[in-house]
């Protein structure tokens, strides 16, 4: 029975020791050890070149290639040869035939290769044949006709700071038949996955097997590939009625092996498919996968590659070294200039470089390639713009990964239409944001998708929808997840290095600014609301901290847009923004103040409600070091909330006013405010409210000289801001005072 998703052929599976119409297209002669050429030898039948003495690695297709043209040097072989020698009974393009070529020419030099214009190419080195039983003047004593080919690099360099990975996936490893390796592109899952292969290709009768699927181009062409890399051939002259999946699985049945598929998010489906199909039919067979999506297999165990470790911020040099992030970018650095040390005057520099580029293995490689050019300090600088910066990958690194633009556009490519719409409006965002200012804001809905349709194209996106690709997002590692409190909900914010992607594609889109002012507008109803409950003594004063801080940055983010497209949502949003950040950010709320005072000059202008809660926050906020400004404010409050109907924030306000009239020694002001405030008080009123009346009485009574009095009410205002969640040292100070 053929399995469905895959074509049906009438195939069978050769290992490469039984020789086939492969070899005998090559030509190889069985009396034939090897072909030494420069410092090179080529030993066929063992599928290894040699450098040296030394195994070089190459991929299976490029020593093919390699073959068919040194066993017939001085010859003119044409690419219609090539394709059908190396690629039999397939149809591919001719720029994998290139690809190969290239790749030669990486490892071999431009000596021994020359192309024939329109016509093919010709292996042009001095070739020295060593037969069987003959001296072949290279000794490699490991080597043995019937060990497989590994496909992986002789060494596995740069494995720094995943001591613990590879402890901890080398124990699941020996426990479970399947294991994914799954994180963000970049991290470092090929490397480890190497090194893992490395160190168990002794623990296998058949060895290990490192497949790379970065070039396959279909999920149909997967088993293809494992068995290629397997030494084992397709060949269409079987009988097995079974497809190409069936084929492998058979074959495979009686091996012992690790196999390594690596890079297999693009061809996921068929990577599921080979490695159910190898799990199931040969019990001795384990599969280790790298991607950037775990498989969904019943069986399958994921392990999450997260970025390398970075050292806090105040770390010594000593205590930096043994982060990895720190310890990888100090190493590939020093490769490449073997003056840098790391020192006390550059170690700060040297984490946050680290922590600004998500502790990514690639992009930190890539920012240490750029530091004998720029310096350090400028190095750090530039990283607003690292898309542009961090272009000098090694030679030979897959593209993908010789710049950071590539590696993260091969990431987005892989996301659906609307995973790549939610990643470019999650730029929107300032650091974080919760689940449900994500779907309000990045979600189209009625009153929003007319505006976006002025500024980009609306898709029609649901909640439900933006949920489910946010969960792509953070799968992929893309979108980082960190929980808030117990009863809170999780907070996304896409990494640094992907924001800086994300913020390209949304300028693309047209949808900013439709965005911005949604952005704005949920944020204005968070706050809003979050004001409300604190006046009806819904919520404490210290949980409001606790739920605003986190979106502080995006309020400034919100505001600066408002200041200049939007001044009226922008007086709307500051004195709640004031009052979210309170004393522990003083000095951000004095720059919000001075660039929002001009607006609430402009009474007339604005609504009196509007005018009431921005003028008593400015009074609020101004009350410790502006005496008269704050009073002149705070009476300003205390007239717009009347006119507004708005009685309890005529009360807070008065309380500010009777501040101002204790510092300026002002008694009959004090004794009107005292009047008001003593006319105007409700019992239902919360804590938070009433706290303000108790402050005002115990200034008047301060002033008047009553100080038994003013400590009663000093210590009523003390149990009120108890009450109300409120820091309460200033009340217990005022109390010691009287």
């Amino acid at each position: 029975m053929a399995l469905t998703g895959y074509p049906t052929r009438r195939l069978r599976l050769v290992s490469a020791q039984e020789g086939g119409p492969r070899d005998q297209a090559h030509g190889l002669d069985d009396g034939v050890q090897s072909y030494q050429f420069g410092s090179f030898e080529l030993v066929p039948a063992e599928r290894l070149l040699l450098r040296d003495g030394r195994p070089t690695a190459l991929r299976a297709r490029t020593f093919d290639v390699l073959v068919a043209l040194a066993t017939r040097a001085g010859q003119l072989v044409t690419r219609e040869q090539l394709l059908d020698w190396v690629w039999p009974g397939l149809v591919v393009e001719e720029n994998n035939l290139s690809v190969q070529i290239n790749a030669l020419r990486k490892v071999l030099g431009s000596a021994f290769l020359a192309t024939v214009p329109g016509r093919g190419y010709r292996f042009v080195g001095d070739v020295v044949v060593a037969r069987r039983g003959t001296p072949s003047g290279t000794h490699h004593p490991n080597a043995s006709a019937q060990q497989r080919p590994t496909h992986l690099p002789a060494e596995v360099s740069g494995l720094i700071g995943r001591d613990s990975d590879k402890a901890a996936l080398e124990a699941l490893m020996q426990r479970e038949t399947l294991v994914s390796i799954v994180g963000s592109g970049g991290i470092g899952k090929t490397r480890l996955a190497q090194a893992l292969l490395h160190a168990a290709r002794d623990g296998f009768e058949h060895g290990v097997c490192f497949v790379e699927l970065a070039q396959v181009q279909s999920s149909a062409a997967v088993p293809v590939a494992i068995a290629a890399a397997l030494g084992l051939r397709l060949s269409s002259d079987g009988e097995s009625e079974g497809d190409a999946l069936l084929a492998l699985a058979r074959s495979a049945a009686t091996l012992e092996v690790l196999v390594a598929l690596d890079n297999a998010e693009h061809v996921l489906a068929g990577v599921a498919a080979s490695a159910q199909a190898l799990l199931s039919a040969a019990p001795r067979v384990r599969v280790l996968v790298t991607s950037q999506l775990r498989l969904g297999l019943s069986r399958e165990w994921v392990y999450r590659l997260g970025p390398l470790a970075v050292a806090d911020a105040k770390a010594s040099p000593e205590e930096a070294i043994g982060s990895g992030a720190v310890a990888l970018f100090v190493k590939r650095a020093q490769a490449l200039d073997h003056r840098f040390a790391l020192d006390a005057s550059n170690v700060e520099m040297v984490i946050d470089l680290c922590r600004r580029l998500d502790g990514s293995a690639l992009a930190i490689e890539l920012a240490a390639a750029r530091l004998s050019l720029l310096g350090l300090p400028r190095l750090v600088q530039t990283l607003d713009q690292r898309l542009g910066l961090l272009t000098h990958g090694a030679r030979n690194a897959p593209a993908r990964q010789q710049t950071l633009r590539a590696a993260l556009e091969w990431s987005h490519s892989l996301l659906s239409p609307i995973e790549q719409l939610v990643f470019r409006r999650l730029a929107v965002f300032v650091g974080s944001a919760s689940l449900s200012h994500v779907q309000r804001v990045i979600a189209d809905r009625p009153d929003a998708v007319t505006a976006l349709s002025t500024g980009g194209v609306s898709d029609g996106v649901s909640d439900w929808a933006a949920l489910d690709a946010l969960g792509s997002l953070v799968d992929r590692s893309l979108v980082s997840m960190a929980d808030g409190r117990d009863d809170s909900e999780p907070r996304y914010r896409l990494l640094d290095s992907p924001l800086a992607l994300a913020r390209e594609h949304l300028l693309q889109s047209g949808e900013l600014p439709s965005l911005r002012r949604q952005h704005a507008q949920h944020l204005l109803c968070v706050l809003e609301a979050t004001h409300a409950d604190l006046l009806a003594g819904r919520l404490r004063h210290d949980r409001m901290a606790e739920t605003l801080a986190p979106d502080i940055d995006n309020g400034h983010a919100a505001l600066d847009w408002a200041l200049h497209d939007d001044p009226g949502l922008a007086l709307r949003l500051a004195p709640l923004l004031s009052m979210a950040m309170g004393r522990h950010r003083y000095s951000e709320a004095s720059r919000l103040w001075s660039k929002l005072e001009p607006l609430l000059d402009a009474t007339a202008a604005l609504p009196a409600h509007d005018a009431a809660i921005a003028a008593l926050y400015c009074a609020e906020h101004w009350q410790s070091s502006r005496i008269q400004h704050t009073r002149t404010r705070a009476e300003q409050a205390v007239a717009s909330a009347r006119a507004a109907g708005l009685p309890e924030v005529a009360f807070m306000a008065l309380k500010m006013v009777a501040g101002a009239c204790w510092r300026a020694g002002d008694r009959r002001g004090m004794e009107a405010v005292v009047a008001e405030v003593a006319a105007s008080e409700q019992p239902q009123w919360s804590a938070y409210i009433r706290s303000h009346g108790a402050g005002a009485r115990a200034w008047q009574s301060l002033l008047s000289g009553d100080n038994p009095q003013a400590i009663h009410w000093f210590k009523q205002q003390a149990e009120l801001h108890r009450l109300a969640g409120m820091h309460d040292g200033g009340a217990v100070c005022n109390i010691a005072g009287a």
